[in-house]
């Protein structure tokens, strides 16, 4: 389940977005009423930054089935110093550009989910989830996972499941990009898929031989255990996973090899987890150098927020890239 990003600079690419979203939705199985919802969400978002952003991004994510998340990211504020719109200040008015006061009002009303977070430097992030009524449960992980610059398929792939009171995550990069890569991640997440009661070690193991044929790829397979309160995981190569809190953050190492060629350790370790911590895993195509306490309260905001958040700020389009957070209370 890839990603999809529309650069928002002059007015046609409005409409592309609008159709790129109903694509989208129509894909994830949405209803007819929740997809007309998604194009309004999309098109608020989009002309909001079109006329108040000097550059913008819509990024559209498909974080379950029957769900689609809206992403609108401001890569390049307004000057600071350029007067505001006419508005009041109010907690359903969110501050979208320098200039502008947006109704998140318009937003609630078609989404089930909707999160602004601002930061006065680097410009504002605000999502929006759309899904049907009658799904009760609102996604816990948002993941937004892009190709290099002039591929059309990503050579990441990424699963989650939940099984006896333990949720699951998996991120696999195949080896270089394009399809043979994508190959290797994806024939990682089938086995993943299939072997969610195994421990993450063991899954990995489970993948090694399999994966011979493949071009391999560094795979990260973390379990959350509600009942005994601990992240177990097992990582190969450069996948990162760390669980953030309010009072700092844990890392979750990996081992040096290749999933599928040259694996010289494949071990499970653990440390305490709690159902208040942030998971975030990410692909080498996300910097390493991101630190969440730099950003004032982004914990508190939606875990597409704090996707879109690394997403704008610290990914290359020079690599593939997925970014997974999740928070599991």
């Amino acid at each position: 389940m890839n990603s999809l990003v529309i650069q928002i600079q002059e007015p046609s690419d409005l409409a592309q977005a609008r159709r790129s979203a109903i694509e989208a939705g129509r894909a994830a199985d949405l209803d007819n009423d929740s997809v007309n919802r998604l194009d309004i969400v999309t098109a608020e978002l989009a002309t909001n930054l079109l006329m108040h952003a000097q550059r913008g991004e819509i990024v559209l994510t498909t974080p379950e089935q029957h769900s689609i998340e809206v992403i609108a990211v401001e890569c390049s504020p307004l000057p600071a110093d350029k007067p505001a719109d006419p508005g009041v200040a109010s907690q359903d008015l969110a501050l979208t550009g320098s200039t502008l006061w947006l109704d998140l009002r318009t937003l609630r009303a078609q989404s089930q989910r909707v999160s602004a977070y601002t930061s006065t430097h680097q410009g504002k992030v605000i999502s929006a989830l759309v899904q049907p009524p009658w799904v009760e449960r609102l996604p816990r992980t948002s993941v937004i996972s892009l190709p290099i610059t002039g591929e059309s398929v990503c050579g990441d792939s990424w699963a989650q499941g939940e099984v006896s009171g333990r949720v699951l995550y998996m991120i696999a990069d195949g080896l270089g990009h394009g399809a043979h890569a994508a190959e290797a991640s994806a024939l990682a997440a089938t086995i993943f898929n299939g072997a969610m009661e195994e421990s993450p070690d063991e899954i990995v193991r489970r993948m090694h031989k399999p994966m011979k044929a493949t071009r391999g790829a560094a795979v990260m397979v973390v379990s959350l255990d509600r009942e005994a309160e601990l992240a177990r995981w097992c990582g190969v190569g450069n996948i990162s996973g760390t669980l953030q809190a309010p009072g700092g953050s844990r890392g979750l190492a990996s081992d040096n090899g290749t999933v599928g060629h040259q694996t010289p350790r494949i071990r499970i370790q653990e440390r305490p987890w709690f159902p208040t911590d942030t998971l975030i895993m990410h692909s080498d195509g996300l910097s390493g150098r991101w630190r969440l306490e730099k950003y004032a309260n982004l914990l508190s905001f939606s875990t597409a927020a704090i996707a879109g958040v690394l997403y704008r700020d610290f990914s290359s389009e020079r690599d593939d890239r997925t970014i997974l957070v999740a928070k599991v209370a």
